[in-house]
């Protein structure tokens, strides 16, 4: 009588593993930014209002406001946004990297905070907006490493 093999190899077992491991490999990264993304994207929706003030106040004064107070902006602080600030129109995101369950710092190897950048530009009719990423609410015009721009909305790359 013969006997009929059942079940799986060894080989077959440690096959289905290791691509079980590069799947994995290649998932958890992607994820992870993915996660921070998605947070991002609630603190710069979290500010709308800001940008509905500003637009606003241009509208009836002809220039941009100054600072958050002028525009009629309250303290606008989440779990996403640490603090927020307007000066000259632009509007400044701190990005409150303790409240994302990844953290920025732990997905980039750089540990700065992170700050969108919400520009205004005067259009016939209306302000359109502009999001950038920065390092600094002081250096405004210069924008963060490229390891920031992965963890942004596609609107602000």
């Amino acid at each position: 009588m013969k006997k009929v093999q059942t079940g799986f190899t060894l080989i077959e077992l440690m096959i289905v593993i290791a691509i079980l491991g590069i799947l994995a490999a290649i998932a958890i990264p992607a994820y992870q930014d993915y996660s921070v993304r998605a947070k991002v994207s609630e603190a710069i929706a979290t500010v709308t209002p800001a940008k509905l003030s500003v637009a606003e106040y241009y509208s009836s004064e002809t220039t941009l406001p100054a600072n958050k107070t002028i525009a009629g902006v309250g303290d606008i602080v989440t779990k996403y946004v640490n603090s927020m600030t307007i000066a000259d129109g632009v509007i400044f995101v701190e990005i409150n990297r303790a409240g994302t369950a990844t953290g920025v710092d732990k997905v980039t190897s750089a540990g700065d905070d992170m700050y969108i950048q919400l520009v205004p530009s005067i259009a016939t009719g209306g302000v359109d907006w502009e999001c950038n990423v920065v390092s600094d609410t002081n250096d405004p015009a210069t924008p963060s490493d490229a390891e920031y721009k992965r963890l942004v909305p596609s609107t602000c790359r």
